[in-house]
Parts: C-alpha cells; structure tokens; sequence
C-alpha cells in the first residue's frame, strides 16, 4: 500500500539513511535501529522485513506481544511521522523478526539561516 501525503509542504534538503535490516527477538528492543525520539523526521517509515510479526510501542511502558500500540505484519509499512519525542519499543513474536528503517533528517546547517554579521548574538 503507497502513502500519500497532502497538503501544503516546503521544500527541505534531508538526509536519508542507509537501508538496512535489523533483527529483532523475543526481547524488547528500545532503542531500534538508528530511531532517535528527538528528531522531528520529515519521513519515518517502519517496514516489517521479516516473516514474523513485530510489535510496537510508543512512549513508556514494555512492549510485549499483548501490550502494543501497532502490530506490523510481515511486508507492511507503519508511518511513525507523527511521533515525535516519544521512544519506540520493538518485539518480534519470534527470535527472526526483521524490520528496516526510512528516516529522512532534515539537514540544518549554518548555511539554511538568513546572513547575519560576524557577532550576532545567535552565534551565526
């Protein structure tokens, strides 16, 4: 199933990371894949690799296969764009779950501000 998305966007210069499978097990996972809650993605895109199920959860708490916000089966696609400053916990409901992640970061450099004089106070 493709995403769609509507409405009014402008253009950012991202970085996309690399596309590689992580294994997941029978243990829960809190910090999967290259995921950090403090990055505002412009894309998230969780993608169930493998040939188990794998779940997810958002915020505190321990993630199991009964205590679960998102259960992603084999071959589908979760968008986590929404979530943001919140940590993911992943789950396989076998010791082979695989999962990849899609993460475009927006690029912030010095050069995105507007010009400003050597002692400006923001330190530009």
């Amino acid at each position: 199933m493709a995403i769609i998305r509507t409405g009014l966007r402008t253009d950012r210069k991202v970085t996309i990371n690399s596309n590689v499978n992580y294994g997941v097990g029978t243990v829960a996972d809190d910090t999967p894949g290259v995921y950090d809650k403090d990055i505002k993605y412009e894309l998230a895109l969780f993608q169930n690799t493998g040939a188990t199920n794998v779940y997810i959860l958002y915020g505190t708490g321990t993630v199991s296969t009964t205590n679960f916000h998102l259960k992603a089966t084999p071959g589908t696609q979760v968008d986590l764009n929404d979530i943001v400053g919140e940590r993911i916990s992943v789950i396989s409901d076998a010791s082979s779950g695989l999962f990849t992640l899609t993460l475009a970061t927006p690029d912030s450099t010095v050069s995105d501000y507007p010009a400003q004089p050597a002692n400006n106070i923001n330190g530009y």
